[in-house]
This record gives structure tokens, sequence and C-alpha cells, in this order.
């Protein structure tokens, strides 16, 4: 019996099935190039369609606060399971010189409204969050 198994073919070793891919002659191409493993890099949350956004943009933290809980209870009343947009920005144009409203907002998923999110997490672009109301 091969290291690939019983069922395997013999070109793939132990690390090729726990995903780290090796180059042998079935992962060569016609040039002579090894081709490239494809890994699935699909994350739930962020390739979801969002139901809902919120734009932060020219909020104050006291305001930013109060929208961010009462667009949370919104959307949890009105769809659980719902996948929204809270846009932040990338605080470039803060007078405090730097992010305030990403990290309230990050403190508030995690900390006095953790209860209404199932999951959450910082958008592609790093200028909001994809949060799972429950």
């Amino acid at each position: 019996m091969s290291e690939a198994g019983p069922t395997g073919s013999g070109n793939c070793d132990r690390e090729c099935r726990s995903g780290l891919a090796t180059e042998t002659s079935a992962n060569v191409g016609r040039r002579g190039r090894t081709s490239h493993p494809a890994f699935d890099a699909r994350d739930p949350l962020l390739d979801a369609r969002a139901d809902g956004e919120l734009d932060l943009h020219g909020f104050g933290a006291i305001e930013a606060r109060s929208a961010v809980r009462a667009f949370l209870e919104s959307w949890r009343r009105r769809k659980a399971g719902a996948v929204v947009h809270i846009i932040t920005g990338k605080g470039k144009g803060s007078a405090a010189g730097g992010p305030v409203l990403r990290g309230l907002v990050k403190t508030l998923l995690q900390g006095e409204l953790h209860g209404m999110v199932s999951e959450w997490g910082l958008d592609d672009g790093d200028g909001g969050y994809r949060v799972r109301v429950r």
C-alpha cells in the first residue's frame, strides 16, 4: 500500500492530502511548469450580499454609538441572520489624528452589542465591518 492510501494514485503524498500541494508529475503542466493548487479562500460573511448598510462618515463618536445600536436592532427585528455592512471609513479625515469610529464600532461589537450579532469581521477594504445579526 502506498502513502497515498488504498484508493490513491500514489502521485500525492501525505502533505498533498492535508492541503499542502507538492510538486509531482500530476501537478506539472504541458510546458513543464508546475500548476498552483487551488485553495478555497471564500468567507461566507465577506462573500454574502449585504442586506443593509450604515455609513458612519461624518458621525461623531456619540452619534455613531446610537446609530449602530439602532441599526442593528432594526435589522435584528427585520431579518434574523441578515448580513449588514457598517462603514466606518479608515479614519484618514479624522480630526483626532487617527481612526475613531473603527475602534468604537469594534468595541461595541465585542462588548455591549455582542448579544445582537452572531459574527462580524473587517470588510475587504478595512473601512468597515460586515456583521451577521442574530
